[in-house]
């Protein structure tokens, strides 16, 4: 085979490998666009799921030391057979659920805790181990609805509390007009906007021969979560120390 002809033959090779990188090129660019659209489903695929499982109440929330501890899940705010155990005469059963639920009124906050919340640490109770003293609001709507419970079975709980208490502090007036004034607070400020629909029963608590019946659902805090919370940083009444006042410490050096 002579010079001119392996030149000839060279010249076809590359003339039909050049015909043939373009529609590699093609194909190579084709599987790069279907990886890249793959790519793009699955993050928004994972951006939608992800987006689905948090909590729903994630715009803009306030700095609390407990939000870590808040689960949201929808409940129904009414089923047929509804009963709840503090929904009762008064008793000591009743009295030992209430200061259950009431365990974790009180707690631990951390100085970083308090800066993180904007509060003024030079003049915060607090506690001569360490820490500050603080109530989470809603265990202070709950000792208000506890208080509020106890005024109206007065009949029942005057002999329990101590004479030189009758009339005073939690038992007056003043107090239970400022319960009632803090829970209209909360109930305004988180409304339940499930709605109740009136079913026409015979024996209804209504005289109209109604009661309220109802398949919405309502979101809810898991209130087992937010309570394990507290109880780790409950402070046990009698059994937790505060650093003396300031003033208290004025009045002393007068």
């Amino acid at each position: 085979m002579d010079q001119e002809t392996i030149s000839l033959l060279d010249d076809k090779e590359t003339s039909s490998a050049k015909k043939t990188r373009p529609s590699y090129s093609l194909f190579k660019i084709a599987v790069l666009i279907a990886l890249t659209y793959i790519c793009f489903l699955e993050t928004v695929r994972f951006a939608v799921t992800y987006e689905t499982l948090q909590p729903t109440r994630h715009h803009n929330t306030p700095y609390s030391p407990a939000s870590s501890a808040i689960e949201y899940s929808n409940t129904k705010i009414w089923q047929e057979g509804d009963y709840s155990k503090f929904e009762r005469e008064p008793s000591p059963e009743l009295d030992a659920l209430w200061n259950e639920i009431l365990t974790g009124q009180n707690v631990r906050i951390t100085e970083d805790e308090m800066k993180l919340q904007g509060e003024n640490t030079s003049n915060r109770a607090e506690l001569e181990d360490g820490g500050y003293l603080g109530l989470m609001s809603v265990w202070h709507s709950l000792h208000c609805l506890d208080v509020l419970r106890r005024n109206i079975n007065m009949d029942y709980y005057w002999a329990l509390i101590p004479e030189e208490e009758r009339g005073r502090g939690l038992w007056t007036k003043e107090h239970s007009n400022h319960c009632i004034e803090r829970l209209r607070s909360d109930v305004m400020c988180h409304p339940n906007i499930a709605v109740y629909i009136p079913k026409w029963v015979e024996n209804g608590h209504h005289p109209d021969g109604m009661a309220m019946r109802s398949n919405g659902e309502t979101e809810c805090v898991n209130w087992n979560a937010l309570d394990q919370w507290a109880r780790k940083r409950a402070l046990a009444h009698g059994k937790y120390k505060l650093k003396p006042r300031p003033y208290a410490r004025k009045k002393n050096k007068d």
